[in-house]
């Protein structure tokens, strides 16, 4: 009984083995479909940066800085608000902010800019 639980095991880590190397069944894609190159139009600026300071002004954060860039250069960099509420201090060119639960976006960026180099 001892020598047919051992042979059971041995068929069943091979198998398992087996499985594990099995080639994917779904074949990667031949082509990569083409990107949308990012449209920051004068309006649609205008929205962007209404939109930021509405949520402000609204108090649905204390504050916003944003920086939109192209072919490396900058279309649109604007701050809004505060960037501590116990002593008021602006948000300047320069501020550092604390990360904090910004795992998700940062890999998220992460995520994209491999997509878009191919």
């Amino acid at each position: 009984m001892n020598r047919q639980l051992t042979r059971l095991m041995a068929a069943l880590a091979l198998l398992a083995g087996a499985a594990c190397t099995a080639a994917p069944a779904i074949a990667p894609a031949e082509t990569v479909a083409p990107v949308a190159e990012p449209d920051f139009s004068e309006a649609g600026l205008a929205s962007l940066d209404a939109a930021m300071k509405r949520a402000v002004d609204d108090g649905q954060v204390k504050g916003v800085s944003t920086l939109l860039v192209k072919d490396g250069q900058t279309v649109n960099a604007y701050r809004y608000g505060i960037m501590r509420a116990a002593d008021e201090a602006p948000i300047m060119e320069d501020t550092i902010f604390r990360i904090f639960s910004m795992s998700k976006p940062i890999t998220g960026v992460a995520l994209m800019t491999l997509y878009e180099d191919g």
